[in-house]
């Protein structure tokens, strides 16, 4: 660990866009330079050739430009103003002094010459180049050049003045003619993500903020951002947005409560109004998703449906489920997870803020495999009995689906390596809050443990941590994660392409089974149960030993629907069982619980109350089958047939996994 602390882009305090800037500078300046070599050249050509312009002019300007490559280090937006006022200020001195006519006082004073260039920026031109007054003056080259550049400093910076002043007006205006803009409340960084992903793409973007300090302006300006500060009256603030005619509506502020301020007064503003718009919803908690559902259950009954589709999202919720998207739980385990008689999977985290959390919320939900012990999970930081009891009041019901243990571990005076040792886990997950002392703990782990899968939780992009991640020959199981950029983004977060894969096998599903159930009419529950499903996809093929490949090659042993059906048969019951207890592993990390009355003329579930009398075993199920007549094995049935169809919905034929 020790070589690594002097690492040399340790002490670039800047970030990796920053540096490939200052690059682009450094090049420009070294062709700026030649630039002007062969200008300056030809300039004192001309002068050798023809003695015109003066020598003293040919000097002033060859010093104009010799400092010229400094002026690309001038910030970009008064890079305009600074050029034309330096070649202003150099010209007019020059003219004024050496140019004017002397008279009988004597030569004009370089305070006087200095005070005549100034006024040349209120477009005003002493006249000391002619001995009668008139606008009629043939002026020196040099005061020609000086009067033009000022006034085109002066005008330059009176429009730039303007435009700070009015161009948020300007093009507020065109957003209330145009529509089709993003509204995004609550600044931050989760926020500062999203917004340069929808800028690169070009789509219009307005940020409401609480806190004029928290806004960079400088910043949000160049990207060419309409910044508002919130207000009292949500009403006048809502016309103002043009709120009707926007595309969506995201609610990203850091605290749960101002979200759900904001989606009450939204809902109420749209009431009985007709709009397109979307909402995009962010809570952190659990115990906030269920005050919503409250909240829009309410709004039901008194009101009837929201007047606009409003989905419900957690940052670090997407941020876990790309990572083990991209990294499979199975991955390097694969032999374990088909086994039947095998230890269950092991995760260890080291911190356990939202971020892992959430990561373990997704392995819980994904991590349902052959055999039949439940996933292990430990988790080691010094405030474990505080985080214990924080994961039980948002998780109550996770001892059905997970072993969890919470033990209280200082990484600054313990060693990480005996706590694997002693531990024996098939993952770790290092989450702690500061972003090189994850990097460092992964480093020394992996050099202890090479097969081990380590991930680190790093909040922003270095160097060293991308270099850690492509460096594949000695840290090939070392993994980060936790960038907003990689989940924040217009395809990941607003078009949310696996929850268009749901949605596409929803639809298609129910066009085979003849019923009309529109996707937006699901509940937010269902949506997400589907989405949930297709994250379990590919385990399930794993489990079938089979495997997918696009449509587009035209593999030679692809299965038809036919002989798919007929080889998942000796299999189908043991995968339907797997399915099922994914199953309750959704509902019970979302506060459900059994329903013990459902003899007709009950239902089987409560939705008001969060009861499902399914969330029973395998094995017990049957009897629920019984007393409710409905075929709930069966289901889970289908779900394993129609695999087959599901990946034909998605671009992809399945082959038997060739043994290796």
């Amino acid at each position: 660990m020790g070589t690594v602390l002097i690492l040399p882009w340790q002490d670039e305090n800047r970030p990796h866009a920053a540096n490939w800037r200052l690059f682009g500078v450094r090049r420009l300046f070294f062709v700026n330079v030649i630039l002007i070599v062969l200008l300056a050249g030809g300039l004192w050509s001309v002068w050798w050739v023809d003695r015109e312009p003066s020598f003293g002019l040919v000097v002033t300007l060859s010093i104009f430009l010799g400092i010229t490559p400094l002026l690309l280090f001038v910030k970009r937006a008064f890079y305009l103003q600074v050029f034309l006022f330096t070649l202003a200020m150099l010209t007019g001195f020059y003219g004024f002094y050496f140019e004017s006519i002397a008279t009988e006082a004597g030569r004009y004073s370089g305070v006087n010459a200095l005070y005549s260039t100034i006024r040349l920026f209120i477009l005003d031109t002493d006249n000391v180049f002619a001995p009668t007054l008139g606008k009629h003056i043939h002026y020196p080259l040099s005061i020609e050049i000086a009067r033009w550049s000022a006034a085109a400093t002066t005008i330059a910076t009176i429009l730039q003045i303007a435009y700070r002043m009015l161009g948020q007006s300007i093009k507020l205006f065109g957003y209330k003619v145009l529509g089709n803009h993003y509204i995004i409340v609550g600044y931050n960084h989760k926020s500062k993500a999203l917004i340069n992903s929808l800028r690169k793409n070009g789509k219009r973007v307005i940020v409401i903020s609480d806190d004029e300090d928290s806004i960079e302006e400088d910043f949000l300006h160049q990207l060419g951002v309409i910044t508002i500060l919130s207000a009292r009256d949500k009403s006048l603030l809502f016309h103002k947005l043009a709120l009707k005619r926007a595309k969506y509506f995201i609610l990203l502020h850091e605290d749960d409560s101002q979200n759900l301020d904001e989606i009450v007064g939204l809902i109420d503003f749209l009431k009985n109004k007709t709009s397109k718009l979307e909402v995009i919803l962010h809570l952190h908690h659990q115990q906030s998703y269920l005050l919503y559902e409250d909240i829009k259950r309410d709004f039901t009954v008194n009101h009837g449906a929201f007047p606009v589709p409003v989905r419900t999202v957690n940052v670090h919720s997407l941020m876990a489920e790309k990572l083990l998207n991209d990294h499979p739980l199975y991955k390097y385990y694969e032999d374990r997870v088909k086994d039947a008689d095998s230890a269950p999977l092991h995760m260890l985290f080291v911190g356990f803020g939202q971020t892992g959390q959430q990561v373990a919320v997704q392995a819980i939900e994904r991590a349902h495999f052959l055999p039949r012990e439940r996933l292990q999970i430990t988790v080691l930081d010094k405030e474990a009995e505080r985080l214990k009891a924080l994961w039980y009041r948002q998780y109550p019901r996770a001892d059905k689906v997970a072993t969890m243990r919470f033990r209280p571990f200082d990484v600054s005076t313990e060693a990480l390596n005996a706590a694997v040792a002693e531990y024996n886990p098939t993952h770790v997950f290092i989450c702690l809050q500061d972003d090189y002392a994850d990097l460092m703990e992964g480093i020394d782990l992996c050099k202890q443990y090479p097969q081990l899968p380590i991930f680190i939780k790093m909040k922003a992009e270095a160097h060293i941590s991308k270099w850690v991640h492509t460096n594949t020959f000695e840290y090939d199981r070392v993994f980060r994660f936790g960038y907003y950029e990689d989940v924040l983004n217009e395809d990941y977060f607003i078009n949310e392409t696996l929850t268009k894969l749901a949605k596409l096998v929803h639809t298609k599903y129910m066009e085979l089974q003849e019923v009309q159930d529109d996707w937006l009419a699901l509940s937010d529950l269902n949506r997400e149960s589907n989405r949930n499903q297709m994250n379990h996809a590919d385990t399930k093929l794993l489990l079938l030993e089979l495997d997918k490949v696009k449509k587009n090659e035209n593999h030679p042993d692809k299965l038809t629907k036919h002989e798919f059906l007929q080889y998942i048969e000796g299999k189908i019951e043991a995968l339907a069982e797997i399915e099922h207890e994914r199953w309750n592993a959704f509902h019970f990390m979302r506060s459900w619980d059994v329903k013990t009355d459902i003899a007709p003329p009950n239902s089987h579930k409560d939705e008001d109350k969060r009861l499902h009398g399914c969330l029973v075993s395998w094995d017990e199920l049957d009897r629920v089958c019984e007393i409710t007549r409905k075929p709930f094995k069966e289901y889970d049935r289908d779900t394993i047939r129609n695999l087959y169809d599901v990946y034909q919905f998605i671009g992809y034929d399945l082959v038997v996994k060739k043994s290796e």
